[in-house]
């Protein structure tokens, strides 16, 4: 198990048993895997949004932040968002994602590399784990909806340590409940 929002399972790759796999990914009209891959470093070729989400109480105040770097490591743009105040962690990280892949498109980034500290969505995401809440696969299909307008995702997961300026981000939207 994973968090409070329901049961995560690993996904089985068995080639030929088991029942075709179901939720947003398996329902997109495109095929994902064309689009969004996995990689353990940076290839240094597109620009990189990391991401980060937050919620103090589980669920409780929540905020969101995403900032946007060039090839080359300069900060392009940086962005926060007050969520609620019920939302939990989880539902703040799918929140952050999403902000952050429609602020790549709405620059004109289609290729990106995208960062954050949540094994849980970046799973979920590369289709390692199911969505099981009911919450979390609205988010997703909405994360499915912006990957689809893509060309190419190249998405890690990042130690929290890395992942400072987001989570600063994402800390102020719930400081002053407001968004920059």
């Amino acid at each position: 198990r994973v968090g409070s929002e329901g049961e995560v399972k690993k996904v089985a790759a068995k080639k030929g048993k088991g029942k075709e796999k179901r939720g947003p990914k398996a329902a997109s009209r495109k095929d994902l895997k064309s689009i969004v891959r996995q990689s353990s470093a940076r290839a240094g070729e597109y620009h990189v949004i990391q991401f980060d989400g937050g919620a103090r109480g589980n669920p409780g105040i929540a905020g969101a932040g995403v900032v946007l770097f060039s090839p080359e490591g300069d900060i392009v743009e940086k962005k926060s968002l007050f969520l609620g105040e019920r939302v939990t962690n989880n539902q703040a990280e799918y929140q952050a994602l999403i902000m952050g892949l429609q602020l790549g498109l709405d620059l004109g980034h289609t290729k990106l590399e995208v960062e954050g500290d949540s094994e849980l969505v970046i799973n979920q995401v590369v289709g390692n784990y199911e969505v099981n809440n009911k919450k979390l696969k609205a988010l997703m299909k909405k994360v499915v909806e912006v990957l689809e307008q893509m060309e190419d995702i190249v998405i890690r997961h990042i130690p929290r340590d890395q992942n400072k300026i987001a989570d600063e981000l994402a800390n102020i939207a719930m400081d002053t409940m407001t968004g920059e």
